[in-house]
């Protein structure tokens, strides 16, 4: 009994895959935006913010979580950065 392995192929192109590259994007986005309009703070506060400002609800269900995290070390990083 002989077993076929499949055939191993060489990358041809980008070793980063486009979706996540859109991913990144789409979380930078939305921590913008929640960033703007203040609702990071609360889960649900930002689902609504995100879904009335136009992200799809399966994408802001599943990419809420980084977006609030985004946007909370944001604001960390600008609290640390000002002078004492």
């Amino acid at each position: 009994m002989t077993t076929s392995h499949p055939r191993i192929r060489l990358v041809d192109g980008p070793v980063v895959i486009p979706e996540v590259e859109e991913r990144t994007e789409k979380v930078a986005r939305m921590a913008k935006h929640l960033l703007a309009a203040g609702t990071f703070n609360d889960e649900r506060d930002a689902i609504r913010s995100l879904v009335g400002n136009g992200f799809r609800f399966g994408e802001v269900v599943m990419l809420v979580d980084d977006a609030r995290q985004v946007a909370a070390q944001h604001v960390v990083a600008v609290e640390m950065s000002r002078p004492l």
